[in-house]
């Protein structure tokens, strides 16, 4: 049997040491609660890491200990969940507990920083069970609405509601391709972060059918195209209505300085 290691100079563990794995629903949230259960790691809900707390002799006295934090991304049971949340993150594709908190605030809910915290925990055990549940079936963690293209049109979140397994065949020809707006909500897909967090907080159930089979006949039916390309299109349209707004302006004020040559 594996000797345990000894506590720090705060008289701390590391959690693998004690064959502890922690989660984001059961890691202590804050720098008191993890001392309390003698552990040098908790979960920042507003930083969305993980944190150590690394003692240091002359580090200067927090909450009675001795430490310098630095975030960690390298727990084992946590790395498919990083690598996910590293991708939507880059892209700007989350939603934060502060996000949920300001939305039930808003909407004068009681207990908005708990209600928050719940369900941006659930939001995460869903996910996580459902990456589990498509390794073993050996089928693709998909998301219906891709993280790459423009949030305002088609969200794309890394959002339980946004995920669904998919055949590795057909994911490869789904690719990034967007299907309509209204398949989307028929599919119970959020396309706003408003709607993504409305949804989680009225515990609006998700729809039971194949949604993956629905919004790829959508993008294979109607041949719709990557977000990226969407994007691509969107953007010429504005860049092309601001080109004759432009020239529509310019006209106008020839025509004027011609009338007012013609005054003089």
């Amino acid at each position: 049997m594996a000797k345990k290691k000894q506590a720090d100079g705060n008289g701390l563990y590391d959690p693998r040491d004690l064959g502890v794995e922690l989660t984001v629903e059961n890691a202590p949230k804050s720098p008191v609660e993890a001392k309390k259960q003698k552990l040098n790691v908790y979960y920042d809900v507003q930083k969305q890491a993980f944190v150590k707390m690394r003692y240091k002799d002359r580090a200067s006295v927090k909450h009675g200990m001795k430490y310098e934090a630095g975030l960690l991304s390298n727990y084992q049971n946590m790395r498919s969940r990083n690598n996910r949340q590293r991708r939507a993150t880059v892209k700007g594709k989350t939603i934060s507990v502060q996000e949920r908190y300001d939305w039930y605030r808003r909407n004068l809910y009681e207990n908005p920083w708990q209600r928050a915290l719940q369900d941006h925990a659930d939001d995460a055990r869903i996910r996580d069970e459902k990456a589990a549940d498509y390794r073993r079936r050996g089928v693709a963690y998909e998301h219906l609405s891709p993280i790459a293209g423009d949030e305002g049109t088609m969200g794309g979140f890394e959002h339980h509601r946004n995920i669904e397994g998919a055949e590795p065949y057909l994911n490869g020809k789904k690719s990034d391709k967007v299907a309509s707006a209204w398949t989307m909500r028929q599919n119970g897909v959020p396309i706003s972060r408003a709607s993504a967090i409305r949804m989680d907080a009225h515990k609006v159930p998700v729809p039971k059918h194949d949604r993956f089979a629905s919004v790829y006949n959508d993008i294979e039916q109607f041949e719709r195209p990557k977000s990226a390309l969407k994007d691509q299109l969107r953007l010429k349209a504005k860049s092309k209505l601001a080109q004759n707004r432009a020239a529509a302006e310019a006209a106008e004020k020839f025509k004027f300085g011609k009338f007012m040559r013609k005054l003089v």
